[in-house]
């Protein structure tokens, strides 16, 4: 357990170094979420209704101020570091560390992510309930987020590692992140609730993981699953983390035979 935990500080003292690009972020947020207050209210104004597509006014500007929130959470560059790593033959000083490979990273990532929770969550809260208005379901929703929180950090933080692991097989992989960051947005809801689509594209999204990352979680502080959706929704999350760890496990071991066998 000191190893990893020498890995967290080593990592936060990291994310310190990109502190100005935290700060950054802090006159992104409001700006963003009132560009977005304005342009749903004109959406709302030129329908005139109250709802559209299962959201009020009120939990449209809740939601996107709770993706900027998930978001803080869940943020990882693993994919990045591991693709820089391989290029640069440092990821070999990681397979020979007496530590869990995947636990390495996640430690690692634990560290980065503190720093910008630390700098950007207290302010993004302040105005998401004092200017935004967001609202407060009930504790027992609130909790059930947490949990929900913290399984959609381990499965994004699986996602972006089994895509960093395939630059052991690949020449350059940039471009397959730039394209699953893209993909996730789309896909996990953050550009608009997936509610908004075609039922038979919510069919689809059903059966992938992604819009457990952003749209469930959200949906759960907000209310708008019954308990017994939720319980639901939280199963399938947990079997996605548990398989998605067997996958990345199996991934990391071929990996580590091809460091060791032909070489990178």
């Amino acid at each position: 357990m000191g190893g990893y935990l020498g890995l967290f500080k080593a990592s936060y003292k990291v994310g310190m170094q990109y502190r100005f690009d935290f700060f950054v972020g802090l006159i992104r947020i409001p700006l963003t979420l009132i560009i977005l207050y304005y342009f749903w209210q004109a959406i709302f104004a030129y329908n005139g209704v109250e709802m559209i597509n299962g959201y009020t006014f009120e939990t449209m500007i809740a939601y996107y101020a709770l993706s900027m929130i998930v978001s803080m959470f869940t943020f990882t560059d693993i994919d990045n570091w591991i693709r820089y790593g391989v290029k640069s033959g440092e990821i070999v000083n990681d397979y020979l560390m007496p530590l869990n490979f995947i636990w390495i990273f996640l430690y690692t990532h634990f560290g980065t992510v503190t720093m910008s929770v630390l700098i950007s969550l207290v302010p993004t809260l302040v105005i998401a309930y004092l200017f935004i208005g967001l609202i407060f379901v009930s504790w027992l929703n609130f909790l059930l987020f947490i949990v929900s929180l913290i399984i959609a950090m381990g499965l994004l933080f699986l996602i972006s590692l089994f895509v960093g692991l395939l630059a052991f097989w690949l020449t350059e992989i940039r471009g397959i992140i730039k394209f699953k960051q893209a993909f996730i947005i789309f896909f996990s809801g953050g550009l608009i609730p997936l509610s908004f689509f075609p039922e038979i594209w919510q069919k689809i999204f059903a059966f992938l993981p992604f819009q457990y990352l952003k749209y469930v979680p959200i949906n759960i502080y907000l209310g708008i699953y019954s308990i017994p959706e939720i319980w639901l929704n939280l199963g399938i999350m947990f079997i996605w983390l548990v398989l998605l760890y067997l996958i990345v496990l199996l991934q990391s071991k071929f990996a580590f035979k091809r460091l060791t066998g032909v070489g990178i």
